[in-house]
């Protein structure tokens, strides 16, 4: 049997290769980022080696929170007069204070960088070399308040040289600094973290960032013969309570742990995408074995007949299928390390990365082949399975045609996995305490396009018959034949169109829930915001300006109301998310004291929450809210006001006491003075601007955003431009919009987000479009004596050609509006899991229509060989073809 699978492989490599491109795109995407993955992991942890490579130990503060804006937990800074103690100990080389800040930076033609590029870092210029990240390439050291040392590649990317002016706006007030130097990571100052570095004097940066005496931790090398767990355990008892010190190698570990998180979400959405053209693979595999081996019915009866036993049919296929997987894996393999290779020539321009070709990993090949051929061999299975029960007698005198009717266990099975698809998205979107509700999301929806080859067979053929209706009427017999060779096989047709149905339907998930939340951003803006401007930060480290901006602001004639809004996070212990975590830590301490997932948190378990301080009571001018009970005035400080879902969710009532944990503070206990019951985003803890300064850190007590309300009679146009210049000199990096300009640029960011997303979802549809070719070319081949009698009695070869064309665009309709259906729902049903967000459904009518006529299209480009094909058949040996 093995050669008999040997030889059916070779007599039908074209169809098998068209067939383990599916495979191979898949492979490729996924064997791709793991090799990305780990030239990004092992370049990155170099680059923080470099950083820190002379640190020893570090001293900081021990209580670590919730970021909501970095993967950096957020700290109490400590004294910096410790560094004096620290230095009189014994082991000790050397040791620097250190604070690291992100502030917005402006180039050459005074634009601030963008929020969603490389951070701007500013830190502060250390004396000590041994400690001091990187080294100096050209220029000197700042030795005044105003100078400062630029990274290389930033000076480059944006024109920057020596003696050039550099502003950058910091949580007090924006300065500009003379560049004295320039420098980078490494040994000869050569390799760059992809960040922009502003390097400076230690007391300048702490007047900008209000922390006169503090610095975030201290740096510290050991003499030649001391180790680095040794000065550790010396200098624990110097600092006193909250202050610990770590190795340099934990320092740096917890560092790299950090920024692999960040890595790990990028790389696995990535990945993801790969998973998705190998599951679409699986159904153009099971539709290309099933319609292979239902050409072969007669081949396989005959070796039936002539003794072959059914688990020798069976090993036949499964080697043929398993050859396919394994000439996929390792041709995608192949595919794969060449994308990592452009992707990390891409990457170099941004950061510096591990020199040399990226490493071919074992977990690539394993990944790779496994993925090819389990996927390959699971797929042709149950085809494989059906060959295994071919009668001999009743097979020698068939027409190769499936003919089989729908089975009570397809039925069955169908509508099993339909139901519990269902409930594993449904758990996925609403239960809250899910680990992974996108994997359960994920499975579940997996299980529904499942449930759509095993029963859409039922509808497949009404429902393509009605769809190509129109084309019956319009395209005459040509039409007519189309419209019934997609509907007659329904197991075909399904099989055909599922593939595409799954790349229609993920289009329409992003597409549906973008809209969604941009249109949810737009009402909530549009119809609970009462600002004609509004002034943005466009910090990309969760910084803002400082509060004398709004205090300014209010002096502009013209100006009748202003207010502003601040962000941080907080640990919720006594919600019912909280106490499910603390149930969950105490049952497994590795779980963290967090359901954040950050690295290195401490404290007392909890749900991280999202808190918004407010300038009360002038933002209830701004900030529509509903019904406000008791009243806006009820909220002062040291209470808190919550939305009703918050309070429906977690059984409290209005007087009842909110515990949350706070780095900087420790535990605090907010008394619910107020709820409001028109939601706003994600907004649902609320607190005056004087609660918000006891809790945050300094660098945090900064308005990340003002609104304005311009006096009656003023044109706003008027106000704006007297506001950027009263502004132009404390926050240059902020914008003044109106508020249809604000919320335009908003959406702007999301919108190119969503163009990445559909180019990887492209795959998946080539993937769709290369099971149709398939599907229809074999489909032609098996029709050839059908094809040729058409032919006899007068069929043209454009009436051919037609035909096919049809049915082919018949089946991808089919297969969009199915998938849509799909997408919608799914969409619909991810969107309700947001609900306590306020966020609400929007269809995107004019992605529907594109995606539809884009499906068709499909359908139309797939047809055009297999019409070749269908014309080209010679009449007579059609016709004499057994």
């Amino acid at each position: 049997m093995l050669r008999v699978a040997l030889r059916g492989i070779f007599a039908r490599k074209w169809r098998l290769f068209t067939t383990s491109i599916a495979i191979v795109l898949g492979v490729a995407f996924i064997s791709g980022t793991i090799v990305l993955s780990d030239v990004l992991t092992r370049s990155v942890n170099s680059l923080v080696s470099d950083a820190y490579r002379g640190i020893d130990v570090v001293i900081r503060d021990d209580r670590a929170q919730e970021n909501a804006f970095s993967s950096q937990p957020i700290r109490p800074p400590i004294d910096e007069s410790l560094v004096d103690l620290v230095r009189q100990v014994n082991g000790v080389k050397a040791a620097e204070p250190n604070i690291t800040v992100y502030p917005t930076m402006l180039d050459k033609k005074g634009k601030r960088l963008t929020s969603f590029g490389p951070p701007v870092i500013a830190t502060n210029w250390n004396d000590a070399s041994s400690l001091q990240a990187g080294v100096l390439t050209s220029g000197r050291a700042p030795k005044a308040p105003n100078e400062v040392v630029m990274d290389f590649k930033t000076a480059k990317d944006f024109g920057f040289h020596l003696g050039d002016k550099v502003t950058a706006q910091f949580t007090t007030t924006a300065a500009t600094f003379d560049i004295v130097g320039i420098g980078g990571l490494g040994t000869d100052g050569r390799k760059s973290t992809g960040s922009h570095l502003l390097l400076m004097q230690l007391s300048r940066l702490q007047e900008l960032t209000d922390q006169a005496g503090k610095v975030n931790y201290i740096s510290v090398a050991a003499k030649p013969g001391v180790t680095q767990e040794t000065l550790a355990a010396r200098l624990k008892v110097v600092g006193g309570d909250h202050i610990e010190a770590i190795t340099g190698k934990a320092f740096i570990a917890e560092n790299q742990k950090q920024i692999a998180q960040l890595l790990d979400i990028v790389t696995n959405l990535v990945a993801a995408f790969g998973y998705i053209a190998v599951f679409v693979a699986i159904f153009v595999i099971y539709n290309t074995f099933s319609i292979i081996i239902a050409q072969r019915l007669r081949e396989m009866a005959l070796l039936r007949a002539v003794g072959a036993g059914r688990l020798q049919l069976l090993a036949s296929v499964m080697i043929e299928a398993f050859a396919v997987g394994l000439i996929a894996a390792l041709t995608g393999l192949v595919a794969g390390f060449g994308i990592a290779i452009a992707a990390k020539a891409l990457l170099g321009t941004l950061l510096t990365v591990t020199p040399g070709l990226p490493h071919l990993t074992m977990s690539a090949v394993v990944t790779s082949l496994v993925v090819g051929i389990v996927v390959s061999v699971i797929s042709a299975l149950v085809p494989a399975f059906r060959a295994t029960r071919i009668p001999p007698i009743a097979a020698l005198g068939e027409v190769a045609l499936d003919n089989s009717a729908i089975s009570i266990s397809r039925k069955v099975f169908g509508s099993l996995f339909l139901a519990l698809g269902i409930g594993l998205v449904v758990a996925g979107v609403r239960v809250k305490s899910l680990d992974t509700p996108l994997l359960w999301v994920g499975a579940g929806a997996g299980l529904l396009f499942v449930s759509v080859l095993v029963i859409g067979p039922i509808f497949a053929g009404p429902v393509t018959r009605f769809l190509g209706r129109p084309v019956a009427a319009f395209r005459g017999m040509a039409g007519v034949l189309a419209r019934d060779n997609a509907s007659r096989n329904p197991k075909r047709t399904i099989g055909t169109a599922v593939s595409l149905t799954i790349g229609i339907a993920l289009v329409t998930v992003i597409g549906v829930m973008a809209a969604s939340f941009k249109g949810t951003f737009e009402n909530v803006y549009g119809n609970q915001v009462h600002a004609d401007l509004i002034i943005d930060a466009g910090s990309n480290g969760g910084g803002g300006f400082s509060p004398n901006l709004r205090g300014e602001v209010a002096k502009v004639p013209g100006v009748q109301t202003v207010a502003s809004t601040r962000f941080l996070s907080g640990r919720i212990l006594n919600s019912k998310a909280g106490k499910e975590q603390a149930a969950k830590s105490a049952a497994d301490p590795s779980a963290g004291p967090s359901s954040s997932g950050n690295a290195g948190l401490t404290g007392p378990p909890g749900e991280e929450g999202f808190l918004l301080g407010v300038d009360a009571p002038s933002i209830f001018e701004i900030y529509d809210l509903g019904s406000i009970k008791p009243s806006s005035s009820a909220l002062v400080d040291d209470t808190v006001m919550m939305s009703t879902t918050s309070m429906q969710e977690n059984g409290w009532k209005i007087g009842d006491t909110v515990d949350l944990w706070f780095s900087t503070v420790g535990t605090v206990h907010w008394k619910i003075a107020a709820t409001f019951d028109k939601s706003f985003g994600r907004l649902g803890y609320v607190i005056t601007l004087g609660t918000f300064d006891k809790v945050a850190p300094a660098p945090l007590r900064v308005d990340s955003s003002v609104y304005i309300r311009v006096a009656d009679g003023t044109p706003i146009a008027t106000v704006q431009r007297r506001v950027e210049k009263t502004i132009a000199t404390l926050a240059p990096a902020a914008t003044v919009e109106d508020l249809g300009t604000y919320v335009k640029e908003q959406t702007k960011q999301l919108e190119g987000f969503l163009n990445l997303v559909y180019a990887m979802l492209f795959l998946a549809i080539i993937v769709a479009f290369v099971g149709i070719v398939n599907t229809l070319s074999l489909s032609i081949y098996e029709r050839r004596r059908e094809i040729g009698l058409l032919r006899a009695v007068g069929m043209s070869r454009g009436q051919v050609r037609t035909s096919v064309r049809w049915e082919s665009v018949i089946i991808a309709i089919f297969g969009s509006v199915l998938g849509m259906g799909m997408g919608i729902a799914l969409a619909a049903a991810a969107v309700s899991g947001f609900s306590d967000q306020g966020v609400v459904l929007f269809m995107p009518t004019s992605l529907l229509v594109i995606v539809g006529l884009g499906g068709a299209m499909v359908g139309v480009v797939a047809s055009i060989r297999p019409a070749r094909r269908a014309a080209k058949t010679d009449i007579l040996s059609a016709i004499a073809s057994v």
